[in-house]
């Protein structure tokens, strides 16, 4: 078991924040069994009914939802959240996500707060699932879909000189899956015979790829083209409109494709591509290092990614993009464990300051009359 200062430095990596009731549990439980405590915790609430929550309690005060700050409510969920329930490690994991899977308040999104909650439940949720399912969810999201431009992306029409959106498709490559090299699986480039490092795509693979990122759009919809019908739309699943899907054959990497599918699937389309893609050797290496980065230290060694992509590609039971084994494999290696490697000047992170910050508010217990977190100085 650790000492209660292996304990702190092992919740500096696993945690947002920590306080000493936390310092002693993990102490008393060893790490492995803490994080199959924090991993079996069910999912306590969603962000999306806090801010319904918040919608409910101004409509009974007003009568109205007109005055709700809504853009703010998204950020009194993530609070509230936080600061009053213990899966830690779940939480986080998702801060981890969300700084990989990226969509921002800096968008369309205008005032919605369901937007940026209903997201964040996506990482939450699927923390310790399979990456393949993230994939999925975030590419069906509507907000990634209004972020990155493919909502409402139809096919090509050469006599309007249109042609599908590559906006995700150039996205989901370089920072979602396989970035722009090919990798080693402990994250060194791969050089061909004359020592320069392998792209993993051209534009060419882009423009196949935009391919199949069209015929999405809202739920509850009632035309193909433009923006969300209410604020209620970012709490459904993306639509296929197969009239506005691009048909025909699609050229995947490493040889694969799409097949030219009659009547069109927009649907199986997608399925194919995220597969084609989810299955690529530099997804491991690319996204272990990330976790790690975000997690443990900013400058991994090659070993420690070679072990946890390892891991991320097989499971021990034959599974692939299992994050439940990936986190435990990042936080259990010797490099995360060891004190020695305080000894290392290139070990650990700076942390950074909104975590900083979230930290002295659990350190201290932070509490409010209310009940409610919501962060802010009015």
């Amino acid at each position: 078991l650790p000492n209660e200062n292996a304990a702190a430095r092992f919740l500096s990596q696993a945690t947002l924040g920590y306080n000493l009731s936390d310092i002693q549990q993990v102490a008393g439980l060893g790490l492995e069994d803490w994080i199959d405590q924090q991993m079996s915790m069910p999912l306590a609430t969603t962000l999306t009914s806090i801010v319904q929550g918040y919608l409910d309690e101004t409509f009974a005060a007003l009568g109205t939802y007109d005055g709700a700050s809504r853009y703010l409510f998204w950020e009194y969920s993530w609070w509230h959240y936080h600061m009053t329930n213990n899966d830690l490690l779940r939480q986080r994991v998702a801060l981890a996500l969300s700084e990989i899977l990226v969509i921002s308040e800096k968008s369309n999104f205008g005032d919605r707060s369901f937007a940026l909650a209903n997201y964040y439940d996506i990482l939450l949720e699927h923390a310790f699932g399979n990456y393949r399912d993230i994939l999925q969810e975030v590419t069906y999201h509507p907000s990634m879909g209004m972020y990155l431009t493919y909502t409402g992306n139809p096919k090509t029409d050469i006599s309007q000189n249109r042609y599908p959106d590559e906006n995700y498709a150039r996205e989901i490559m370089q920072l979602f899956t396989i970035g722009l090299f090919e990798l080693n699986n402990d994250g060194s480039r791969k050089l061909d015979g004359e020592g320069n490092p392998i792209p993993t795509y051209d534009n060419d693979d882009i423009t196949e790829y935009s391919k199949v990122f069209t015929g999405l759009t809202w739920a509850d919809g009632t035309w193909f083209f433009g923006g969300p019908p209410n604020d209620e739309s970012f709490l459904q699943d993306l639509v296929m409109w197969e009239e506005f899907h691009e048909p025909g054959v699609k050229d995947l990497l490493r040889g694969e494709q799409i097949m030219d599918r009659n009547p069109v699937n927009g649907n199986a389309d997608i399925s194919d591509a995220l597969d084609n893609l989810f299955e690529h050797p530099n997804v491991g290496p690319i996204i272990c290092k990330q976790l790690i980065q975000r997690l443990v230290t900013s400058n991994p060694s090659p070993a420690y990614i070679d072990r946890v992509a390892s891991v991320f590609n097989n499971n021990g039971s034959g599974v692939r993009g299992d994050m439940m084994a990936v986190v435990k494999a990042i936080l259990l290696d010797e490099i995360a464990v060891n004190c020695n490697s305080a000894d290392d000047n290139t070990f650990g992170k700076l942390r950074e300051p909104f975590i900083r910050y979230f930290h002295v508010n659990k350190a201290f217990n932070a509490s409010t009359l209310s009940g409610q977190h919501k962060n802010v100085m009015r």
